[in-house]
């Protein structure tokens, strides 16, 4: 989904990006955990480079310290103890990629750091790990922490428990717009079909990145009530909006979203276009197959695609 960048936003991104390429090495590896132990020397020193301020090293000594595998597990948990606010804060980043259990007590004791830096990487940690003795300490980190609640609450939705629904529900009207987004993002991973009422109402919200991260979520749940309020940000909204605001209409599949999203298949915005040609091949409506054939002669090599794609699913749809 096309955001609006923000340095938060950044930094969310490349956490991410280190957790996925952590575990493609560790699977295409194929290594056991026993196979690491030749490298238990250089755990003490790659934890000690953790401190440094340059983030193409930081990462790489994540992912350095994530191969060493069960020999880095005891020193990083150690490490939550350290003096230094950046090595308990990549320690804990480090314990959340590597997903082992025997970290969730001592990254739920870190939850209480004095450190706001070192408070929001446990959260991470905690949500990635994914174990449920997480939810009830995550829930108090958002009542209680000014500085971390979206950190916890981007937790929350990662562990997908329907006990913390509610308290996502009122994040939705939190004062901060990072918070508000994780909110919206946590209901729509956890999935439960009584928030959609509530965010509903985030297609209204005042910042134009919890509106299209609304609509994400929205499509997620498949929310066919909120059919006609996506349709309208699909019209109205902003490029970033329309374009998700297409995503979700194509993840309900509902027929009625067929005529706004032909006519968004020129749309200004190329990503919007190819987004809608995308919807249009998922709810499979044969009124899409001709608008789309016109596509395949567009200039963009990512249009001709979509459409040929949709078109395609469009014709299995429609055989009998």
């Amino acid at each position: 989904m096309i955001t609006v960048q923000t340095a938060g936003r950044k930094k969310h991104i490349l956490t991410v990006m280190v957790v996925f390429f952590a575990l493609l090495r560790l699977v295409a590896a194929g290594h056991t955990i026993e196979e690491y132990s030749s490298r238990a020397a250089d755990v003490e020193r790659l934890i000690d480079r953790l401190k440094t301020n340059d983030r193409q090293v930081y990462f790489s000594t994540v992912l350095e310290l994530v191969d060493c595998g069960q020999p880095a597990l005891e020193p990083l948990i150690e490490s939550l103890k350290s003096s230094d606010s950046d090595t308990r804060a990549g320690a804990a980043t480090v314990l959340g990629i590597m997903r082992n259990t025997n970290g969730v007590e001592p990254l739920i004791a870190v939850l209480n750091d004095e450190n706001g830096k070192v408070r929001k990487a446990a959260a991470f940690a905690l949500g990635h790990i994914g174990d449920a003795a997480s939810v009830f300490p995550l829930i108090a980190l958002v009542k209680s922490d000014s500085h971390s609640r979206a950190a916890a609450v981007e937790a929350l939705g990662k562990l997908g428990d329907n006990l913390a629904v509610g308290l996502l529900i009122d994040s939705l009207s939190d004062a901060e717009v990072e918070v508000r987004m994780a909110a919206v993002r946590a209901l729509g991973m956890i999935g439960n079909s009584l928030a959609a009422v509530e965010l509903r109402k985030s297609l209204k919200d005042a910042d134009s990145r919890v509106r299209l991260t609304a609509a994400w979520a929205l499509g997620q749940l498949g929310d066919a009530k909120s059919l006609f309020e996506l349709m309208d940000l699909l019209k109205n909204g902003n490029p970033q909006e329309r374009y998700s605001a297409s995503e979700a209409l194509g993840e309900i599949g509902d027929r009625r979203a067929v005529g706004i999203l032909l006519e968004s298949l020129g749309d200004s915005s190329l990503p919007v276009r190819w987004k809608s040609a995308q919807a249009l091949g998922k709810i499979g409506d044969s009124r899409a197959v001709e608008p789309l054939k016109k596509l395949l002669d567009e200039k963009a090599a990512v249009i001709r695609e979509s459409a040929a794609g949709a078109l395609e699913k469009i014709g299995t749809a429609q055989s009998p």
